[in-house]
Parts: structure tokens; C-alpha cells; sequence
């Protein structure tokens, strides 16, 4: 079961959330101090997300996610993004969709119109471009090359 994580959740996962982020973040984003630290004030800020898929029979997780939201400026249509997902254990297809479901309640309610997730996770992507042709949604690639190396 997805469950958003509350603030004391945040601080007392910390760790785990941030070992998330080094290994799935968003390739629009750096890895070093200064982001993780600007990322964590936006989880406390309540402008990112924490999720956890809760494993209640042996009370752990099998998988964490960030979420956040932008505008597209010149559109005005907010999205709703999974900017990192990391699974421990391998999800069942069902758990990938209640998963998503929860999200698009929430993303929903928030005004938003599009989900958009930035995965390396095959299986993942799998599962989220056949939801997406049943949906009506779209694929495409996605480049991201750092300018000051």
C-alpha cells in the first residue's frame, strides 16, 4: 500500500529517502549537498512528496518515491511528477496500478492535468507505457547532457 510519508516520517527516513534519490533522481537534477538539502526543504515545505509502498505483513517498505509539481509556463498546465522512484523488492503489475491510483487522487485534487515520471526502471516503464496507451497518455525520449564538464 502507497502511503505519503508526514513530516516526522521525512526526517526519521531521511537517509533512505536520500539513497533513493542518489539512485533514481531525475536527470534534471545534480547529486551533491546543496540539491539533497534544497530537496529536503522541499519535502518539509510540503512542495515535494515522500511515498512509501508499505509492506504491512513484514512491516517494511518495497518501494520509496518523490513526487513534486511544475507549470509548464508557456501552457499553464500543471503536472503532477514522479521525480525518483526506487523499488527494494520486485511490485506486482497490481501494485504498481493501486500505486498509481493513489497518486492520481492526490495529483488530482492538487490541480494537476499529467503524471510524468523519469524511470530507468525497465519493468517500471513497461508497466506505466501500457497504462499509459490505455489511458491515452504518450512516451518519449527523454536527454539530458551536463554542460560544464
Amino acid at each position: 500500500m502507497l502511503v505519503r510519508l508526514r513530516l516526522k516520517e521525512i526526517h526519521r527516513y531521511w537517509e533512505l529517502i536520500h539513497d533513493s534519490l542518489v539512485t533514481s533522481m531525475c536527470p534534471t537534477g545534480d547529486v551533491n549537498p546543496d540539491q539533497m538539502n534544497f530537496i529536503l526543504a522541499e519535502l518539509l515545505s510540503g512542495r515535494m512528496q515522500a511515498w512509501a509502498v508499505f509492506n504491512g505483513e513484514s512491516k517494511s517498505f518495497s518501494a520509496m518515491l518523490v513526487t513534486s509539481m511544475f507549470e509548464d509556463l508557456p501552457t499553464k498546465t500543471k503536472n503532477f511528477v514522479l521525480y525518483s522512484l526506487t523499488a527494494y523488492k520486485p511490485l506486482g503489475a497490481e501494485e504498481y496500478i493501486s500505486s498509481f491510483e493513489t497518486l492520481k487522487k492526490f495529483a488530482r485534487a492538487a490541480g494537476c492535468t499529467r503524471m510524468i515520471a523519469y524511470t530507468e526502471n525497465e519493468r517500471f516503464v513497461k508497466i506505466m507505457l501500457k497504462l499509459a496507451e490505455q489511458l491515452g497518455g504518450k512516451s518519449m525520449h527523454f536527454i539530458s547532457i551536463p554542460l560544464w564538464n
